[in-house]
């Protein structure tokens, strides 16, 4: 049992149609999005200063992280520095083609949203694909999770001589190239 709901966790709470994250640069913003087939559509404010953004795409494109980009820019602070600019920054590369020892497996690695959905091209004792909740950003070792078995599995990228490794289970994947 937890004392704190995920809301209250994340500081983030919805109703009314509306999103409300608390701390956003020491704000509060409130927003509402969403898209339907090619059209995708955001709109943020931010009550304390005064400052909101309304953005409207021909394509399925992520116009909260442009959101919030948006409104760091017109807060004086730098948009690079948000947690969703580090997600992007982590996550991009470790995206594309993976195989293992001699070509003998294949994996893809695609980004979806803030996860990342391994494909497995080959049989392996494992789902054909997974998604990954990353845990870990640190320099030379990314670290994710899976469930598995009714459990918590960690995934591995590992950054070593100018490669990148995918540690699935028993099995080592190097990046061989983009998708």
């Amino acid at each position: 049992q937890f004392d704190v709901s995920l809301a209250e966790f994340l500081g983030v709470e919805y109703g009314y149609g509306v999103r409300v994250t608390h701390g956003f640069w020491g704000e509060t913003m409130v927003d509402h999005g969403g898209s339907l087939l090619v059209m995708t559509g955001m709109i943020a404010f931010l009550p304390k200063s005064k400052f909101g953004v309304a953005l409207l795409a021909n394509g399925a494109i992520r116009t909260g992280a442009v959101a919030q980009y948006a409104l760091a820019c017109l807060l004086g602070r730098d948009p690079e520095a948000m947690p969703l600019m580090r997600v992007e920054k982590a996550l991009k590369p470790l995206t594309g083609r993976y195989e293992s020892y001699r070509g003998i497996l294949q994996a893809n690695v695609r980004r979806e949203n803030d996860f990342l959905k391994v494909e497995f091209a080959n049989e392996i004792p494992a789902p054909v694909s997974v998604i990954l909740v990353p845990e870990n950003f640190d320099a030379g070792q990314q670290s994710f999770f899976t469930l598995a078995e009714g459990g918590r599995m960690r995934v591995n990228f590992i950054h070593e001589k100018g490669e990148t490794w995918l540690v699935y289970e028993r099995h080592k994947f190097r990046r061989i190239g983009p998708l």
